[in-house]
């Protein structure tokens, strides 16, 4: 479909025989490598903490079994984190220009690689009375009911990607070019490892594995335990997007900038299929009952086909696609730079309803049975129905806001703004 893109696809199989020590001491080189076979995966979604990824699951389906409140919601606790903050998603390429329509957004040069400007916030992770963050310099970890901060860990360079939280485990990586598990409870880092560049995605656990990408164009999984390298497989092409997975887990996929959208075995990352929109696929996919949900710089949002990678229908809409979409059993929710936020069809396609809006929508929806936050550009936070996407309530915190939201089990979310402000909102009292 559409123009041709440059093709990856090498593969290099690998275990690294040792990884990072604690501390950094003891790093794996490229002459500590040997190729050996890989061993047994098992394709079941690692348990995590309850909203303890981007995107709820390794589905990235943005559902949350979190109430959402319908009525305004009030302030708990805001705390700035002295920096712009930047993270999940695409880098605008070259530059971004805020426009006064809908679809103004200017890209400059698009071709310049080497001045990515990434306006994009990870999400705040809670998990149980903790919420883990990345910003600007590092990881951070506050106190969930107050903000008040329990510890952090300075990398000197931000923390791109979402972390995921597992067995009060935080893995993620950084832009000094490391991924990391460190627990989030003491600070300690349980292990560390190289990658070939910056990351801006947010890792997966899967099978007893982290995966997780690169900006030189390489996808890597490695053993939760000890942090070795199992494989890696150069796309090519910058990867900004976080791997999705199907409903077995035995597949997952991503796209790349001027590349496919590409689907791989997670057991040994042998490329299963490649499919290739209009432009590029910079954001995470959503995966619902084996299809996969994912918009383009095009303006379009595919539906691909998980185990063919046929395109099953399109909607086109008034401008590029950064964000992922939200999808349940009957409903696909997005929102993009023409300032509105669609409901689709699962099925079909079909337009369900539309909401006009007043800002670019860069951040991803969150939904539940009946209700669908989502964050605005212009720092509006929004309540919709989730049947007639009619507005509920309406709050705004007067910054510039791209992060996705997370709610906890109690209904209180949390999300960034790129003036480095944590904010938590709470079900009025």
């Amino acid at each position: 479909m559409g123009r041709e893109f440059p093709r990856g696809g090498i593969v290099t199989t690998i275990i690294v025989v040792v990884g990072c020590a604690v501390g950094g001491v003891g790093c794996a080189s490229e002459n500590d490598v040997v190729v050996a076979p890989l061993p047994d995966f098992v394709p079941e979604p690692d348990p995590i903490c309850t909203e303890g990824m981007f995107r709820a699951d390794v589905g990235r389906t943005g559902i949350t079994a979190s109430p959402i409140p319908r009525d305004e919601p009030e302030l708990v606790w805001a705390l700035n984190l002295h920096g712009e903050v930047v993270g999940d998603g695409p880098p605008w390429l070259g530059g971004y220009e805020h426009g006064d329509e809908p679809g103004d957004e200017v890209v400059e040069d698009p071709n310049d690689t080497e001045n990515d400007v990434v306006f994009l916030s990870p999400t705040p992770i809670p998990c149980g009375d903790l919420l883990v963050v990345g910003w600007m310099e590092g990881l951070r970890v506050v106190e969930r009911a107050t903000g008040e901060e329990v510890w952090q860990l300075e990398t000197r360079e931000p923390v791109h990607g979402t972390p995921v939280v597992a067995d009060g485990i935080a893995y993620f990586g950084a832009n000094d070019d490391f991924v990391r598990a460190m627990n989030i409870a003491t600070g300690e880092i349980v292990w560390q490892n190289v990658l070939r560049g910056d990351t801006l995605a947010s890792p997966a656990l899967v099978g007893g594995r982290v995966f997780t990408s690169d900006k030189v164009g390489f996808v890597e999984s490695y053993d939760r335990e000890s942090g070795e390298l199992l494989w890696e497989v150069e796309i090519g092409n910058t990867v900004s997007a976080s791997a999705s997975f199907n409903s077995t887990a035995d597949l997952m996929a991503m796209g790349s900038r001027y590349g496919p959208f590409v689907g791989f075995d997670p057991a040994d990352g042998d490329v299963d299929w490649e499919f290739t929109a209009g432009n590029h696929i910079l954001s995470t996919a959503a995966q619902y009952d084996d299809t996969y949900y994912v918009g383009s710089w095009d303006n379009k949002l595919y539906a691909v086909d998980a185990a063919t990678a046929a395109e099953r229908w399109s909607f086109e809409t008034g401008a590029n696609i950064t964000a992922s979409p939200a999808v349940d059993a009957d409903l696909v929710v997005l929102g993009g730079w023409d300032w509105n936020v669609y409901a689709l069809d699962r099925a079909t396609g079909d337009e369900v309803w539309r909401q006009e809006l007043h800002s670019d929508v860069l951040s991803s929806p969150v939904m539940n049975g009946d209700t669908v936050l989502i964050v605005l550009e212009d720092g509006t936070v929004l309540g919709l129905d989730r049947e007639h996407g009619t507005i509920l309530w309406e709050i705004t915190v007067d910054t510039r806001v791209v992060s996705t939201p997370a709610v906890a089990p109690d209904g209180t979310f949390y999300f960034k703004t790129m003036s480095g402000d944590l904010y938590a909102f709470g079900p009025a009292s």
